[in-house]
């Protein structure tokens, strides 16, 4: 049974606050998705409901997250890279939900967690929780660490499939909030397309011939699509694929339809995603909140790999529970095109990401010469750390020197807002990211980074 709650939503000041005076703010993250898997960013993948959102919004082409899935989240939830936020425990941060419920939102989450120590769980974090505390999860069965708010989750039934799970609680939960009259942060957090990449059979049986050509043709292939879309220059050397790709000429016929099933399934699981986020955007649609809402769309970092094994690989089925279908690093450099490598290192294809930004539909234009946020593609190099003052400035919440007693350190990042208007500009930053597997230090155009402890690597970006 799902139960309603009905808050009452006070300012900072204690003042009373409508939810006509403050926008909504929907978040969705899916898990390892790469920087060229949506149609809108070049990919073959079938995403028509993100594809239309990057058509109303802002898509920006030089997002960086962070090379893996927890540091990417604790950075956006902390508003700092995770070191600087005192590590899985926030102790020098406060983590947005928190602060957003104290400023008056109902707060909300649904899918995975993976993001240090707060319990999601908990009502000083969010109003309504649902989905599971890891690193991933089989989709169709589910684990014992999936909850509805308090209580353990268990309903994994024959009709369980977590991708829409998912988007169906957020509705729901949505919904709530809207009687209520509360504005709402509503987090929405996809296992997908992390692997176990499992999707129903027509689904997967869709996109069975697409990946037959090989590695690098598919790359190649997103790569010009990408250049016509003006995502990548003309003038751009893409990076070639890594030593540790094998060539698919060297690959016997058997393991090149093995390899082609792999990414049929993680195909399948994107495609799914975007159907789920179809349900929320049509929600959005005939409840009226497209005009209170803005709708944020990011990955947690670059397409992931899972080499798996000879032996097993042919043998997962990724339409029923019980096994982890995923991807090779083949497939991750495709993913990730036309950048160099993939999840775990500092270099592009780690850090960099899809990111659509679609303001609420009032405050769209067409006119490029007025003064409202109008659709466009921005190559401005901006952070993952940057959404959490962006979200502050969307909903009047001012950030305190202070939390709970404590202090807490300056944010880094800074409100992108002034990009999603026409002539915006912010001024570009010094970025360091720092973690066991890699490490970069970004400064204008220069970037050096390291890999697993291996020689540091200068690139010159615009080259």
């Amino acid at each position: 049974m799902i139960r309603i709650f009905l808050i009452a939503v006070v300012s900072l000041t204690g003042v009373c606050t409508r939810a006509a005076d403050r926008p909504n703010v929907l978040l969705i993250m899916p898990d390892d998705l790469g920087f060229a898997d949506l149609g809108c960013y070049g990919g073959e993948i079938e995403t028509p409901t993100l594809d239309e959102l990057a058509s109303k919004g802002t898509q920006f082409t030089r997002f960086r997250a962070t090379p893996m899935c927890a540091t990417s989240r604790i950075a956006m939830l902390a508003g700092m890279q995770m070191h600087r936020a005192g590590g899985e425990d926030y102790k020098h941060s406060v983590p947005l939900p928190m602060l957003l419920k104290r400023s008056g939102y109902r707060t909300l989450m649904t899918g995975k967690w993976h993001a240090g120590k707060p319990d999601p769980r908990s009502r000083r974090l969010f109003d309504r929780s649902f989905g599971f505390l890891g690193g991933m999860t089989d989709c169709y069965a589910g684990g014992p660490d999936w909850f509805l708010d308090e209580q353990p989750f268990k309903d994994f039934d024959d009709g369980f499939y977590a991708t829409h799970a998912i988007a169906d609680q957020s509705i729901e939960m949505m919904h709530e909030a809207d009687a209520a009259a509360a504005p709402f942060f509503m987090y929405v957090a996809f296992n997908a397309p992390h692997h176990p990449c499992q999707a129903p059979k027509a689904t997967v049986e869709k996109y069975r011939d697409v990946y037959r050509a090989g590695y690098a043709a598919i790359r190649e292939q997103r790569i010009r699509r990408q250049t016509e879309l003006g995502l990548v220059s003309p003038s751009t050397r893409p990076a070639e694929l890594a030593a540790e790709v094998r060539s698919w000429n060297e690959l016997t016929p058997h393991r090149r339809g093995v390899e082609a099933d792999r990414m049929a399934a993680y195909a399948a699981a994107v495609d799914e995603v975007d159907q789920a986020i179809g349900k929320i955007v049509r929600f959005l649609l005939t409840s009226g909140l497209e005009d209170s809402t803005y709708i944020v769309f990011l990955s947690d970092n670059g397409g992931d790999y899972n080499n798996g094994s000879l032996a097993g690989d042919e043998r997962q089925v990724p339409w029923k529970p019980g096994g982890n279908p995923s991807s090779s690093n083949g497939w991750a450099s495709v993913k990730c095109a036309p950048f160099r490598y993939y999840k775990h290192a500092c270099h592009e294809g780690g850090l960099a990401t899809p990111l659509l930004i679609v303001p609420p539909s009032g405050k769209r234009s067409q006119d490029p010469n007025a003064d409202a946020f109008v659709p466009r593609v921005i190559d401005d190099p901006v952070e993952i750390t940057d959404l959490f003052p962006t979200i502050c400035d969307w909903t009047q919440t001012a950030y305190p020197e202070t939390f709970s007693g404590r202090p807490i350190r300056k944010l880094s990042g800074r409100s992108l807002t002034p990009l999603l208007k026409p002539g915006g500009r912010i001024e570009p930053r010094t970025s360091f990211q720092w973690y066991h597997f890699s490490r970069a230090w970004i400064e204008d155009e220069w970037k050096a980074v390291q890999l697993y402890g291996g020689p540091w690597q200068l690139f010159d970006l615009r080259n």
